[in-house]
């Protein structure tokens, strides 16, 4: 949708919610539907120009600045963190952009990252530092005016992540706010007063089981029993996740929900969209082809208007 290019999607799971009325919906597991779906948006210009502005106005609503200040402050903890410190010091756990493909959450770390620093530039004070693992060579994770945490990690990656799950490394004390960008989230001292944030962004390996491993169904059930066990607040995508998460016996006054950005992407570009397509050869009729021979549950298609 930021993209400036019509949406085919199935109705399932947070897409209906988060796309709103920017996409054209399908029931899922109906390859004809969508099929038909795709062939309509390829022959239909007046749909394409009606989906192309519905979705480019739907994403407009999508901002790093919005989320970044109700990620912080919107639940009754943190509240209750903000009350206690004219400028709440947070301290944001983002081994993710460390990773060699940080991925989603990487993405969402880097909108979070700006937005808190756009806000900050716009007043809303608030000193935040970053918690990842640095190679002796690598320069410092920062962003804006973030700066990156003293205290570094002893491994990166999986080895961090296992410290933090096993409670052998804890969070650095001093901190208002110990916020995680995924469930993959650093544990606190007994004696720190920080409050624990952490971000789920989805509970797919609970409804789908069958995508993922069952090593990660069971890493991502224990991650999410020790930040409901631990009293963590929690900040999910969607009504849908929230619903879910409560479902997982957290109390739902520990949830809010709080829509990522979109405005990090790059603007609309009609003429490269179009060499690009020509270029790679794709084609309207390769996507119902693909249609009509995959048994996906679910799909989000974007297919460029003037592709035929």
């Amino acid at each position: 949708m930021r993209a400036g290019v019509p949406v085919v999607a199935s109705r399932a799971g947070s897409l209906p919610e988060v796309l709103g009325d920017g996409a054209l919906m399908v029931d899922p597991g109906d390859h004809d539907a969508l099929v038909d779906a795709l062939d309509a948006v390829v022959a239909d210009e007046a749909l394409r120009a009606r989906l192309v502005a519905a979705g480019t106005a739907w994403s407009a609503g999508f901002s790093w600045n919005g989320a970044a200040p109700a990620s912080r402050s919107s639940t009754a903890t943190r509240r209750a963190a903000m009350a206690e410190a004219t400028t709440p010091s947070v301290l944001l756990a983002v081994e993710q952009l460390r990773r060699q493909v940080p991925g989603g959450i990487g993405a969402y770390a880097r909108g979070l990252i700006a937005g808190l620093t756009e806000r900050s530039r716009e007043g809303d004070q608030v000193d935040v530092t970053l918690l990842a693992s640095r190679a002796p060579a690598a320069g410092p994770t920062t962003a804006g005016g973030v700066r990156q945490a003293d205290h570094r990690l002893a491994a990166a990656g999986t080895v961090a992540d296992a410290a933090w799950d096993h409670g052998w490394r804890r969070a650095p004390s001093g901190f208002d706010i110990v916020h995680s960008v995924s469930l993959a989230a650093p544990t606190l001292r007994q004696s720190a007063r920080s409050h624990l944030v952490v971000t789920v962004h989805d509970v797919a390996w609970h409804r789908h089981p069958e995508a993922t491993t069952r090593r990660g169904r069971r890493w991502h059930e224990l991650a999410l029993t020790r930040a409901r066990d631990g009293g963590a607040a929690l900040v999910v995508p969607s009504r849908l996740v929230a619903v879910d998460v409560a479902a997982f016996g957290v109390d739902p006054g520990r949830i809010t929900v709080v829509r990522g950005g979109a405005d990090h992407l790059p603007d609309p570009d009609p003429g490269r969209r179009r060499s690009c397509s020509a270029a790679s050869g794709c084609a309207a009729s390769s996507c119902s082809r693909w249609a009509r021979s995959s048994r996906a549950r679910t799909w989000t298609v974007s297919c460029a208007p003037s592709i035929r």
